[in-house]
């Protein structure tokens, strides 16, 4: 059940990782075609999940902040 706790803890950044993986395999292979896979997965996998952490930690809700979609106007600035 091990699994299931580590799995857990990827859950919050889980779109991230989604939306950010390929762009960095492709940039692994691209810029690396040479390399064997084994050794492109040293950088692939730490930097994607740095990526992801960040995407979803910090920029997420300063763009929620930002762009308040969806939510109502305060009472004072209501029309």
């Amino acid at each position: 059940f091990w699994l299931l706790g580590w799995g857990a803890s990827l859950a919050p950044i889980s779109y991230a990782l989604y939306v950010i993986h390929m762009p960095i395999v492709l940039l692994a292979y691209w810029t690396h075609p040479l390399v064997p896979t084994p050794l492109n997965i040293v950088w692939v996998i730490p930097l994607t999940l740095i990526l992801a952490w960040l995407l979803e930690r910090k920029l997420q809700p300063w763009i929620n902040r930002a762009i308040p979609i969806g939510r109502k106007r305060p009472p004072s600035i209501a029309r």
